[in-house]
Formats: structure tokens, C-alpha cells, sequence
């Protein structure tokens, strides 16, 4: 069975043997045999049998083999696809949110210097406060970003 297998055979395998071993069995249907009969029990009913059992069960695992190759094409895709989005994404976050971000904080740079750094404490939250939330969001952004 293991030259068989190691030589590309696709087909399915029927072992006939003059001897019952269970061990020999066993090992051979483990490396691949899809059954293991007796010469001295071989009847035409039980050879057809076998053989038509051999045969779905191939053409089962051909499918199964099939689907496993789809589902991983479709996985390596939808890997694919998402860090495609993830890039775009980043590339939004990067080229519009903190790009006004950092408008916003050198404008309100701006008007503390030209105020002469002092805040008008009646106009509510200090600008050095805003200044410094404007900071922080270009960082988490930067952060998402990368």
C-alpha cells in the first residue's frame, strides 16, 4: 500500500489474501486499503460489494478532498480581502481624520499665540485643554492607523 500510494495511485485498493491475519488487516485498511478480503470467503456478491463500496467511498473522498481545497481557497481569499479593507481603512483614518485633526490643533496653537497664551475662562473648556484632546486623538489615530 505505501508503494502504491507513494507512486500517485488514486484508485482504489481491494486486498485479497489466502490468509486472515487481523493485525495485517487492520495495518493494511490504516495505510489505505479499502478492504481486505479472504480468497477462501471470496463469493461474486461480496467480491461486487466491495467493490462498489470501494468506489463511493473514493468518489466521497474525492469530494470531500474537493471541498477542503475550496474552503481553504476561500479562506486564503477572505484573509485576503480583509486586510485589503483594513489598509483602506487605515489609509482613511491617516489621510482624513488625522490629517483635520492636526489642522484643528495648529489652529488652536495659533489663536493661544496670537491670545498671548492666555485662555478666556469664561469661553468654558480652556484651549490648552482642547489642544490636548486634539493631541491624544492624533495619537489613538496614528495608533488604529498602524
Amino acid at each position: 500500500m505505501r508503494e502504491l500510494l507513494r507512486d500517485g495511485l488514486k484508485s482504489p485498493v481491494i486486498i485479497l489474501t489466502g490468509l486472515g491475519d487481523f493485525e495485517i488487516d487492520d495495518q493494511a485498511m490504516r495505510e489505505g486499503a479499502s478492504d481486505y478480503l479472504e480468497k477462501k470467503n471470496l463469493k461474486p456478491s461480496i467480491l461486487e460489494r466491495a467493490i462498489r463500496y470501494a468506489m463511493e467511498r473514493a468518489r466521497n473522498l474525492a469530494k470531500i478532498q474537493a471541498q477542503g481545497d475550496q474552503f481553504k481557497f476561500l479562506s486564503e481569499k477572505l484573509l485576503e480581502i480583509g486586510e485589503k479593507e483594513r489598509g483602506l481603512i487605515a489609509g482613511e483614518l491617516h489621510d482624513g481624520i488625522k490629517s483635520q485633526l492636526c489642522a484643528i490643533k495648529y489652529a488652536l496653537e495659533e489663536k493661544l499665540l496670537r491670545m498671548g497664551g492666555s485662555d478666556v475662562e469664561e469661553a468654558g473648556i480652556p484651549l490648552e485643554k482642547i489642544v490636548s484632546w486634539t493631541k491624544d486623538t492624533i495619537s489613538e489615530t496614528g495608533r488604529i492607523c498602524t
